[in-house]
């Protein structure tokens, strides 16, 4: 109790302190800035950078260009680590990992980063808004504040909403139904590129490791209201497997170890199931969905990745995001690359989570069978039948 106490006051403390920095700058302006950093501070997730990689690469390449001052991104460590590996950056891409949980928790930690890495800077991007983009964009000096946000604003949290007058200097404002490829054009057309277009993302590509046929599992996601129910993983294999020969592999991290051990488990033919679910380095898991015949699972990294290969990958989805990561949408169509198709199911509801900060918002019956079940009423509606129907059809056909 006494912990929890003491988070809920370093988080009144941040944002008290970002209120008030953010007052400041809003009536005195930063103008006296006499470099040209470029910083980036994206606190998402694996996935969420494997999209914006194509624009980031572009950014790294003009901060070369226009000063000597390298652009620097912000990151969580296992995305540092993922781009160090699987993704073609320029070498002066400057990456710095930071600890974003402790980031809202800690106002020590908070001041130390500001202090360290966002005074007497040109220009900081926040390339989606979030609460922790608009703490950091109120609380940082910069001389400008460039961020990007749906046309549906969110109304939740109540005490959040004054940080969208002063935590940004420029806001880009991407229509709620475009998807993240998209959104990025109008990012890039702000910061004066216009080579940029909306393409599917590159992952380096691994020599293979497992050998095949094949198809693979991704029963896990990085939020819980994510995740479709495991049981019905299970029944989704046992009928695939009943149409195709070959192997099934489960991957995901290892807190997805326990979906990995109930498909396992509980599985027809158990014998034909390897539960690799955090046991596999960045690279066998990259070389684990470039050589997959497809991929089934949630909104989850494993989904972009096996997209960014070229492997069909097959993606089950809610609604309350809707649009913003699910259909890919390109300027042009790549030859010989599927895109990734999603499963899903129309709700009323759909943008909770972008107008409410979580899924269910102004859904009482959702957020109680979150609170209940983990999942959002979007996900569970969705069928067995319905996701062996796109499969089988794209598969078998």
């Amino acid at each position: 109790m006494k912990e929890k106490l003491m988070v809920w006051f370093n988080r009144a403390v941040i944002y008290l302190y970002a209120f008030a920095l953010g007052i400041i700058s809003k009536l005195y302006p930063f103008r006296k800035c006499k470099n040209h950093k470029v910083h980036i501070f994206f606190p998402q997730q694996i996935g969420d950078i494997i999209l914006f990689s194509n624009a980031l690469r572009l950014i790294a390449e003009k901060a070369v260009c226009t000063s000597s001052e390298p652009a620097v991104i912000f990151v969580r460590k296992e995305v540092a680590d993922f781009m160090d590996i699987a993704l073609p950056l320029p070498k002066t891409l400057r990456v710095i990992t930071l600890d974003m949980e402790l980031l809202t928790k800690d106002f020590f930690y908070f001041r130390k980063v500001k202090e360290t890495y966002f005074r007497n800077i040109y220009s900081l991007i926040i390339p989606n808004t979030s609460i922790m983009g608009e703490l950091v964009g109120a609380a940082a000096s910069a001389e400008r504040k460039i961020a990007m946000c749906s046309s549906i604003r969110r109304v939740r949290p109540l005490y959040m909403r004054p940080f969208y007058h002063f935590a940004y200097t420029d806001l880009i404002v991407a229509d709620k139904d475009e998807m993240e490829l998209k959104r990025y054009c109008y990012l890039m057309q702000h910061l004066g590129i216009n080579r940029y277009e909306a393409s599917m993302p590159v992952v380096k590509s691994f020599p293979q490791k497992y050998a095949g046929p094949y198809f693979v599992i991704c029963p896990g996601s990085s939020l819980r209201e994510k995740i479709w129910p495991v049981e019905r993983f299970v029944q989704i294999t046992n009928a695939l497997l009943k149409q195709i020969d070959g192997k099934v592999y489960i991957c995901g991290n290892s807190i997805d170890s326990q979906y990995g051990e109930f498909i396992t488990e509980h599985s027809l033919v158990p014998e034909r199931i390897k539960d690799l679910t955090g046991k596999t380095k960045i690279t066998d898991w990259i070389s684990l969905l470039r050589y997959a015949d497809f991929v089934i699972g949630n909104d989850s990294a494993s989904i972009h990745i096996a997209a960014a290969l070229g492997t069909q990958a097959f993606c089950i989805t809610g609604e309350f995001d809707k649009n913003q990561f699910f259909p890919y949408q390109v300027d042009r169509h790549p030859v010989n690359r599927p895109m990734p198709i999603m499963i899903r199911k129309t709700q009323k509801c759909a943008y909770c989570r972008i107008k409410g900060n979580y899924a269910g918002y102004h859904n009482p019956a959702c957020k109680k069978n979150i609170l209940e079940n983990g999942t959002a009423l979007c996900i569970e509606e969705i069928q067995v039948g319905d996701v062996l129907k796109v499969v089988s059809a794209k598969e078998f056909e």
